[in-house]
């Protein structure tokens, strides 16, 4: 049964890439793409405007195409034992430069449900516009910590600064503008970080600004995010 459930799950996943394929339109080229690394992370993420939290996977990928990016038509993450397919076009993908390289990929993989992550292996399709498709993968090892019960690292404006209360390794702040456009993240050194490191890099920020806070657990495995928060100077 089980084998039968793989087999139906790999030709619905060939058939999303097909049709992926027909909407993009066909390349005349031979010349296949290629995913040179990849890279996960699996966060635990509190929004506080929701009022909820559930986990988020991100996947990115270097890839490369002798024609071209612009060949480059979509990613398919997969776990076939879970029978989940995530499809993401190409105009739809997040773009972050690591490492002096360009990167490609997405943020925004949930669960359908909201429910964590189920353990496995999880295949990486990348697929040109004629059809031609790379694959690597990731085995995701254990689920995250208990979802409802997590003890979320917090921030608050004291003063002249931003204090992170709780236990985050390698913590960061995410600064957005007042459009909610990402504009850079900050380490936050010793748990406080002051505000002036922060507007003096656009002045704009002194009329406020919106910031996450995120950080790793303990062990390294997964991350933490929470917010959005807001500083205004009138606070």
């Amino acid at each position: 049964m089980k084998q039968k459930m793989k087999l139906n799950l790999k030709l619905l996943a060939a058939a999303i890439v097909l049709a992926v394929s027909g909407i993009l339109g066909l390349s005349c080229s031979d010349n296949p793409p290629a995913i040179l690394e990849n890279e996960w992370r699996l966060t635990l993420f509190q929004n506080r405007i929701l009022g909820v939290t559930y986990q988020k996977l991100s996947v990115f990928i270097r890839a490369e195409d002798k024609d071209g990016t612009d060949d480059l038509a979509a990613m398919h993450v997969i776990n076939d034992d879970a029978e989940l397919v995530w499809t993401f076009e190409a105009e739809n993908w997040e773009s972050v430069q690591k490492r002096g390289n360009p990167w490609v990929g997405t943020n925004s993989i949930v669960m359908p449900d909201s429910s964590p992550f189920p353990i496995g292996l999880y295949r990486v399709l990348l697929e040109d516009k004629s059809g031609k498709i790379v694959e690597t993968s990731f085995f995701l090892k254990r689920q995250n910590i208990e979802t409802k019960s997590a003890r979320m690292p917090s921030a608050a404006v004291r003063g002249d600064t931003i204090s992170v209360v709780g236990t985050a390794d390698s913590a960061e702040l995410w600064i957005y503008d007042a459009n909610d456009n990402f504009l850079f993240s900050l380490p936050v050194q010793q748990m406080q970080l002051p505000l002036a490191t922060i507007t003096s890099k656009n002045a704009e920020l002194n009329s406020g600004f919106s910031y996450y806070i995120s950080g790793k657990d303990q062990d390294g495995y997964y991350y933490y995010t929470n917010g959005p928060y807001y500083y205004s100077p009138e606070q």
